[in-house]
């Protein structure tokens, strides 16, 4: 794994300074094969050399050839030369090869991390160092290892942010507050975005962060909280472990009394959720297409049924007929000499909200006849 880790990163240098390309799958299948074949002649295990490969790019070689031009000079100076080549100090090829490593040596590239992202800079300093000191494959080994350490810890502890509203002006979206001082926390409703997928890596951090949250921690008024939307856009897998936890969550906070809602869920995800019967558990209306359609949702059903406008019976009088249980909604307009009526369900509740409207209109002759049992009385309606 060193060693190929060793041979990509020096691929990668010269590709980037020559401008070619490099396949890493392609690469690892001719390491393995180069190593397979060697086997069969008790050979050592096949790798490039980091000196090596810089002297020969510095001596100017442009193809594979170079390396067959190189072995064979080799073997030629191994059966004929050596007598020759005994007696040259070694400090004098130690030079060749320092003066061939001098221009691997990117310190403008160290900076330039630096400036972007600090930890890739530290990687790069610490791998540099123990290269210098102590050896090549050893360096190696520690970049790879801290650089995997970085990863392991970007993945365990993701940003999180928590999601206010831009005013119109801005376009209304909904954006970390941290980063946008224009963003307003709705009162009431926490909306919580993990940039990262969540997985049994980061699944307790989630966890504990919801929960905190649910408690008013994150928001700028420190409101009870009473509705957790949890925004999934940057989330393009889910494992077992995140799925249990999102089951954890959903049991948690409905014995707190506080909804959950998951809004903007990749396809993928949503198959992983609703094969998972997560979404069943949930409920088909808390799993939203947005956060706007989420919270458009919830103000909907604290505020019940909408009342039906009643607005086709501006200018007629209005009457309320009733007929055993039910209650129906009449109203009447003479027009040049005939009168017309219209005729719909009404709720039976004090407010007299309209919940279901089935019109019709037709002569009052028939609709007397169709009607000749129900009580006719005035209303205000």
């Amino acid at each position: 794994l060193v060693s190929f880790a060793g041979n990509w990163a020096i691929a990668k240098k010269y590709a980037s300074a020559n401008n070619y390309s490099v396949d890493a799958t392609q690469e690892l299948i001719a390491y393995g094969f180069s190593n397979i074949i060697g086997v069969l002649f008790n050979s050592v295990v096949v790798s490039g050399g980091l000196a090596r490969t810089a002297v020969n790019v510095e001596s100017g070689a442009k193809s594979q050839v170079s390396g067959c031009i190189t072995a064979v000079l080799i073997l030629m100076s191994l059966l004929l030369l050596t007598s020759f080549f005994y007696y040259i100090p070694m400090a004098v090829l130690s030079a060749i090869i320092q003066v061939s490593i001098v221009s691997m040596i990117d310190f403008e590239e160290m900076v330039s991390a630096y400036k972007i992202k600090k930890s890739d800079s530290l990687v790069m300093v610490v791998t540099f160092l123990a290269t210098f000191f102590v050896g090549v494959t050893d360096g190696l080994f520690v970049g790879i290892i801290l650089s995997l350490s970085m990863i392991f810890h970007s993945t365990a502890f993701p940003h999180v942010a928590h999601l206010g509203k831009l005013p119109p002006s801005e376009g209304s979206h909904f954006k970390d507050v941290n980063r946008f001082s224009s963003a307003q926390q709705i009162p009431g409703v926490a909306i919580i975005r993990m940039d990262a997928t969540l997985s049994f890596v980061n699944c307790d951090y989630f966890q504990k962060l919801v929960m905190e949250a649910t408690q008013g921690t994150f928001h700028s008024q420190h409101d009870p909280i009473h509705l957790v939307i949890i925004d999934t856009s940057a989330w393009i897998e889910i494992d077992l472990p995140g799925i249990r936890t999102l089951f954890d969550l959903h049991q948690s906070l409905q014995t707190m009394d506080v909804s959950l809602v998951v809004a903007c869920a990749k396809g993928v995800l949503r198959d992983r959720l609703r094969d998972a019967g997560f979404v069943t558990l949930l409920g088909g209306n808390n799993m939203c297409m947005s956060i706007e359609d989420a919270l458009n949702h919830r103000i909907d059903n604290e505020k019940g049924p909408k009342p039906a406008s009643t607005a086709p019976f501006e200018g007629m009088e209005l009457v309320e007929i009733h007929k055993d249980n039910s209650t129906v909604l009449a109203a009447s307009r003479q027009s040049q000499g005939s009168e017309d009526f219209m005729a719909g369900e009404l709720a039976t509740n004090p407010m007299h909200h309209i919940n279901h409207l089935s019109l019709s209109i037709c002569s009052r002759d028939v609709s007397y006849t169709q009607l000749e049992s129900y009580q006719e009385t005035p209303t205000n309606i």
